[in-house]
């Protein structure tokens, strides 16, 4: 009788000079990851997770460069405006590994491929990331093992302000300036303000078309930062004025895709993928803050 197979208890990485076998090239991406791949579209720089590898392309030449330094899975990449930083988070598959393992932040200067700095806070993984939008903060959330929100500043890498999360967290984004973030996950839209003095306030909002148990899993931001797009388990998008004093729910409606995964806005239409076997593009306007919750989006393409 075969005795079962067991996970290795830790993984060996050899130093360049003593690699007797060399990746070349890697077809695929991991599936697994949160945002596992990024590309920006003036610079052309495109790059995914594959394991423990960051896989920068080419797509003219179809040419790879391998970047190489995590331990475990990578678990999430965040590109910069500028597409001049990437950011690349590990976690652990196994959610028994030990407390005290870090879930490293490498930051790639992505002209040279070499490694910027590296954050250590995070334990257990990282679930998302996000860049502010003067490149100069990184927001990063830990995963439901970890639960911990950091905002780093990248050059000093050093932490500004970290705090506890009392539920979990499945994305995250800025709102236009480096102390105004948005973070989605189970039961609750949490838009976040950092004040001069470093403290964080926060505000908790539900979208008035979920239940209560609802589970947030994606958003975006309008290119004019002024409306907030959020998916959800249910399959609902739920549009915020995030332009006035007060952060309200301006329109709601259900896609009818099943759990959204992915939402991104490109001026008046936004695209959303979810369980559903097609990817649905929708018309949106911009309802005035304090209107009544009545504005849908129209389905222009599936």
């Amino acid at each position: 009788r075969r005795a079962p197979c067991q996970r290795a208890e830790r993984k060996y990485v050899a130093a360049e000079e003593e690699a007797g076998l060399r990746a070349v090239r890697i077809t695929g991406c991991s599936t697994e990851a949160h945002d596992s791949l990024v590309w920006h579209p003036e610079t052309g720089y495109f790059a995914m997770a594959f394991g423990s590898t960051v896989v920068v392309e080419d797509l003219d030449t179809r040419e790879q460069k391998l970047l190489l330094g995590h331990e475990e899975d990578i678990s999430t990449l965040a590109l910069d405006d500028a597409g001049a930083l990437l950011a690349s988070a590990s976690g652990f598959a196994d959610s028994t590994e030990s407390a005290d393992a870090w879930a490293p932040i490498f930051v790639w200067a992505t002209s040279r491929r070499t490694i910027f700095c590296r954050l250590d806070y995070h334990h257990r993984g990282v679930q998302a990331m996000a860049w502010s939008p003067c490149s100069k903060y990184l927001l990063s959330v830990g995963n439901v093992h970890d639960g911990k929100l950091v905002l780093w500043d990248v050059a000093a890498a050093s932490v500004v302000v970290a705090t506890e999360l009392s539920h979990a967290v499945h994305a995250a984004c800025f709102c236009g300036s480096a102390s105004e973030f948005v973070t989605v996950g189970h039961h609750k839209v949490t838009f976040w303000l950092m004040t001069e003095d470093g403290t964080l306030h926060m505000q908790d909002m539900v979208a008035p078309n979920e239940s209560p148990n609802a589970h947030y899993t994606c958003l975006d931001i309008s290119q004019e930062n002024n409306a907030l797009f959020v998916g959800s388990d249910s399959g609902g998008v739920s549009q915020w004025d995030i332009n006035a004093d007060r952060n309200a729910c301006t329109a709601a409606w259900q896609t009818s895709q099943g759990e959204l995964s992915i939402i991104k806005c490109q001026g008046d239409k936004l695209i959303t993928c979810g369980q559903s076997s097609h990817v649905r593009v929708w018309g949106v306007g911009l309802v005035g803050a304090g209107a009544d919750v009545a504005g849908r989006g129209t389905v222009l393409r599936d």
